[in-house]
């Protein structure tokens, strides 16, 4: 179900960012800004300053690869599993 969710969840967010981009007549990496600034305003620096850090040296304001953020956080829900089956061996 995590990995279902996770795939459903990236795909819908790729597709309301691409829709955005399209309805606006923007380039996908003004979307893509646009995007991460309510993002930055609703994150607390305190709870979560790695965040922060990464919203205000805009790291989401430019894509990456086409396949970047999906692989990287696969790879960690599938770490998260590997690691909790370990642990129950």
């Amino acid at each position: 179900m995590l990995v279902s969710g996770f795939v459903r969840n990236e795909a819908r967010l790729t597709f309301d960012i691409l829709a955005a981009s399209r309805r606006s007549g923007d380039s996908l990496e003004t979307s893509m800004a646009a995007w991460a600034r309510p993002l930055g305003k609703l994150t607390d620096a305190e709870r979560f300053p790695a965040v922060t850090a990464a919203l205000r040296a805009g790291e989401l304001d430019t894509p990456g690869g086409p396949d970047d953020e999906f692989v990287f956080g696969l790879e960690r829900i599938l770490d998260g599993a590997e690691a909790l089956v370990s642990a129950r061996s």
